[in-house]
């Protein structure tokens, strides 16, 4: 018998394809664990290099149609071709595989992206604009939350703080357009605390909302960075790749990056608490 996804992380395959399921793609930048959060700011002490990322943690959710996420794809993936031939580049320890959109990589201007033309960022720009998608995400202030949480390792971590407020806001969202909707995580691990978490609150509800609230979120998977859909042939996902590219302007609020995507947060123009909430 085929476990479901409630009993064990589970990669999803087969993304769907209507326009009426909705999928929030996440992504996450910083550190979301408390051991590693604890050492790192012991190291900032010591004067050790300091591996936060800007003193913010960040889960930021992309929701796309099974439909819409097609269309992303092909935007990207004829991007991809303009970057390499095929799409394709031969990357280290893994071989020849699609090529996989990420901010840092770009911005550091790491291969394959290393000579990007002026007409090609602008042509990730235009993606963004123009794909259908709604932006929710949740931060926390590294500084504030290590003040109140002296004993970090016991309160609850960055992650599992700033998802519970993702939750509420994708049930929020699929309860105002009375869709039903599925969570895919990017995760190249085993390691699994978020699914845990996740089906408390779907169960049983937070302090808040009870479980009706949350019923629409129907189910919670899990991607690689590269697929293996068939044996031998790799897919990225597009969702996942717009979350990456997207996160970073949340880091500059009122600059140019942020506004490229301050009209597809959640509740825009009222986003604060809706689609946008920093935990300080």
């Amino acid at each position: 018998m085929t476990k479901s996804w409630k009993n064990v992380p589970k990669i999803i395959n087969t993304l769907p394809t209507d326009k009426d399921t909705l999928i929030m793609y996440v992504d996450e930048s910083g550190e979301g664990n408390n051991k590693i959060l604890k050492k790192s700011f012991e190291a900032k002490k010591e004067k050790i290099p300091y591996s936060q990322r800007n003193d913010l943690y960040l889960l930021n959710g992309v929701v796309l149609s099974g439909f819409d996420s097609i269309i992303l794809k092909n935007r990207l993936d004829k991007l991809k071709l303009s970057i390499a031939d095929n799409g394709i580049f031969n990357y280290e320890k893994k071989g020849e595989r699609p090529i996989v959109l990420r901010n840092h990589e770009i911005v550091s201007k790491n291969p394959p992206f290393s000579n990007l033309k002026e007409n090609q960022y602008e042509q990730i720009n235009r993606i963004i604009k123009n794909t259908n998608y709604i932006q929710i995400a949740a931060g926390l202030n590294y500084y504030i939350y290590t003040q109140f949480n002296k004993d970090s390792e016991s309160s609850s971590s960055p992650l599992l703080m700033t998802l519970g407020l993702l939750l509420i806001n994708y049930a929020d969202y699929l309860n105002s357009t009375n869709k039903k909707g599925i969570i895919i995580f990017e995760e190249e691990t085993e390691k699994h605390d978020k699914l845990k978490y996740i089906l408390k609150i779907l169960n049983y509800g937070n302090k808040t909302y009870n479980k009706e609230f949350f019923s629409k979120i129907t189910a919670v998977y899990f991607r690689k960075k590269w697929t293996e859909e068939k044996k031998g042939e790799y897919q990225t996902t597009a969702g996942l790749e717009l979350a990456d590219l997207t996160i970073s302007p949340l880091r500059r609020m009122l600059h140019p990056e942020f506004l490229l995507i301050e009209r597809k947060l959640y509740n825009y123009p009222n986003y604060i608490n809706k689609g946008f909430n920093i935990i300080t």
